[in-house]
């Protein structure tokens, strides 16, 4: 995926987090600088 794409999400319920810089480089390394917000299915 790239920054900035669209995507097309299925009908569910989803849950939107918004992530700490610490947990952003804890969960993700270098590669995750650029992540804000991580979008998952709601349970």
């Amino acid at each position: 995926m790239k920054l900035d794409q669209t995507i097309e999400l299925s009908d569910k319920k989803y849950q939107l987090q918004e992530l700490s810089e610490r947990e952003i480089a804890k969960k993700y390394g270098d590669k995750g600088l650029a992540v804000i917000v991580e979008i998952s299915l709601a349970e």
